[in-house]
């Protein structure tokens, strides 16, 4: 691999810590249920029900931060070896699917006000939530593509092997927990009929928030310590030079076989008093 500049590598870096801070702060205050719900209650019991004019502004700040956090993560990205087109170009589709899920953040907020909302609003507030929902397990889905592509930019072989195995990995295990959610909404519109099986829609319902965090944990998981592993690359290669460039150390030369034989004495050998006790009698 060619050398890499540190005006290159330092943008990369500040890319992959944003990365390793976004991700698991984006699931935990966009997932209803999770921590963003707690969050609005604290304001509302600091401000004793007292609603300030641009309070709603204050609700929508966490998920704003947590993408935001994502949008200069892969922004950073864009300026690590912008001679290389295929790198550049998976770049360009995770800008757009990070701007869409940045955009349709505040409808995390809207959907849940049941006041004030215009005939047919709701209904625009939830699909709004549904297409948020699919512009981001798409995204992580890119994510783990452009984490392989990243690994074969750097000159860490243990990384490029396992930055190769999850992203197999972590599609699979995205597109079954994207079939459950499918699958769920379906079952959700058909309404059936059965008490037993409403009641435990119900129970699913209340905490959807909390079962979609534990789905896509494993996946996130393993997307965060491909993210690290990056990451400690990355330091090696800016504070470390010569770590991945240092040349294998030359094996030593062979001995010769007559240097390894051991001289053996003569039985008449008498210069050793062990050899002279043992030689035979001379007389």
């Amino acid at each position: 691999m060619t050398h890499v500049p540190s005006t290159e590598l330092r943008p990369l870096l500040r890319g992959l810590n944003a990365l390793l801070v976004g991700l698991p702060l984006a699931l935990l205050v966009c997932v209803p249920g999770a921590v963003g719900d707690w969050i609005r209650l604290f304001v509302i019991v600091l401000l004793e029900g007292n609603a300030l004019p641009g309070m709603w502004l204050l609700a929508l700040l966490p998920s704003l931060v947590a993408i935001g956090l994502l949008v200069v993560a892969v922004w950073q990205f864009g300026r690590f070896r912008p001679d290389v087109e295929e790198w550049q170009a998976d770049l360009y589709h995770s800008r757009l699917f990070v701007l869409v899920c940045l955009g349709l953040a505040p409808f995390l907020q809207w959907a849940e006000v049941k006041s004030g909302v215009p005939p047919g609003g709701e209904f625009v507030f939830r699909l709004n939530v549904i297409l948020f929902t699919f512009a981001a397990f798409i995204f992580l889905l890119h994510l783990n593509l452009l984490l392989r592509r990243l690994a074969t930019l750097l000159p860490n072989e243990v990384l490029q092997a396992d930055t190769r195995i999850f992203a197999k990995l972590n599609p699979i295990l995205l597109l079954l927990v994207l079939g459950v959610v499918v699958i769920y909404l379906l079952i959700h519109k058909l309404e059936p009929t059965g008490y037993r099986f409403k009641q435990i829609l119900e129970s699913v319902n209340v905490q959807s928030g909390r079962l979609l965090l534990l789905l896509v944990l494993p996946s996130l998981a393993t997307t965060l310590s491909m993210v690290w592993k990056s990451r400690q690359t990355v330091l090696h290669m800016l504070f470390e030079p010569g770590f991945y460039n240092a040349s294998p150390q030359p094996p030593l030369p062979a001995e010769d076989a007559s240097d390894e034989v051991e001289s053996v004495s003569s039985a008449g050998d008498t210069n050793y008093p062990a050899d002279a006790a043992r030689s035979p009698d001379r007389e």
